[in-house]
């Protein structure tokens, strides 16, 4: 499992009601389940119930001055589970960029840096 600049909500915290339909619909596209479903977010109950038995291996990858780096590494350590199975977890921190950097400046060096990183991942298995 690769993740990269993950963001996990631990619950729609917006009282507007606009934004929670745009979010329940969000969840929708990623889900055919109800949100919070504990087998697809570790930030619900603090992993617990995720279901990552499959999971063998993961890479979780944060960006040093994303404004959501503290979720990405409270995702990396609810997956603490799958090295505890003798599974490969590994953590990537790129410095100096904010969230999906890669995406907003295609072609930069850390961008290529962190390409790299995730091949030499996928080339593991």
């Amino acid at each position: 499992m690769i993740l990269i600049h993950p963001y996990f909500g631990k619950e729609i915290a917006d009282d507007d009601e606009e934004e929670r339909k745009k979010a329940e619909e969000f969840w929708g596209f990623l889900s055919e389940e109800e949100i919070g479903n504990v087998k697809h977010c570790p930030m619900v109950d603090k992993g617990k119930g995720m279901r990552v038995e499959a999971c063998r291996r993961a890479v979780v990858c944060v960006a040093a001055e994303d404004f959501l780096r503290e979720r990405g590494i409270e995702y990396f350590e609810a997956l603490k589970g799958v090295k505890e199975r003798g599974g490969e977890l590994e953590f990537v921190e790129t410095e100096g960029e904010g969230h999906v950097f890669h995406l907003m400046k295609p072609g930069c060096e850390k961008g290529a840096e962190l390409t790299a990183k995730l091949v030499a991942f996928i080339k593991k298995a």
